[in-house]
């Protein structure tokens, strides 16, 4: 089976090579939620080619993994590639314990968004808020330099946004090679400039504007 997507379908669908059908619905769905048509959060940022894309992909992941046969066949080459360790795999047939971010469980969301909010009130970078937003290019280090400034752990970023942690770590250390198709990255780089109190609308062109300058 040759893979071509430098994102696996866990990936696409934010979850880990343990997640079990539920937790493949539940990210499907929430997907959906996102990136359908009819959705405000999204719409000013993508295109109706680019929705369409993610959806595609989307589903693409979902029906895959949701099937027995086909996510065996997956995994086996996923493990011989590389991608992940057999030891992940194992995991799956052991008893599952409760993840440490639920997707679904609303208090504990609610809960990292007020220690977030807390943090940023007890930190208060308004200088460096002002110089990020005055610059016209931003690399990943830079977003970094004000989480860091902040605080904040990649898991509490990961639980609020769902952006999986390997993402964040790759735009965080300006790794391109591991960096999302761009119609996935310009919602994270949305999400997470927001998550850091950062108007998204100023950072995600200078940060479009960075990887012009690294192409």
């Amino acid at each position: 089976m040759k893979q071509s997507d430098e994102q696996t379908h866990y990936d696409v669908l934010g979850i880990s090579v343990t997640a079990g059908p539920e937790q493949i619905q539940a990210a499907y769905s929430e997907l959906l939620a996102i990136y359908d048509t009819d959705s405000l959060s999204t719409y000013s940022l993508f295109s109706g080619s680019e929705r369409q894309a993610i959806l595609e992909r989307s589903k693409k992941a979902y029906k895959v993994l949701m099937d027995a046969r086909k996510r065996e066949e997956y995994d086996r080459y996923l493990t011989e590639a590389g991608h992940v360790s057999s030891a992940d795999m194992e995991k799956r047939d052991q008893r599952q314990p409760k993840p440490m971010f639920s997707m679904h469980d609303e208090q504990t969301i609610r809960q990292t968004k007020k220690n977030i909010q807390k943090k940023q009130v007890d930190m208060d970078t308004p200088s460096l808020k002002e110089d990020i937003h005055a610059r016209t290019a931003l690399s990943g280090a830079d977003l970094k330099s004000v989480r860091t400034s902040l605080h904040l752990e990649l898991n509490e970023i990961f639980a609020v946004t769902r952006i999986p942690v390997a993402v964040l770590r790759a735009i965080e250390e300006d790794v391109m090679q591991k960096l999302p198709s761009p119609v996935y990255l310009k919602g994270y780089i949305k999400q997470y400039a927001e998550c850091l109190g950062l108007d998204s609308s100023i950072i995600l062109p200078a940060y479009l504007n960075y990887l012009k300058t690294v192409s």
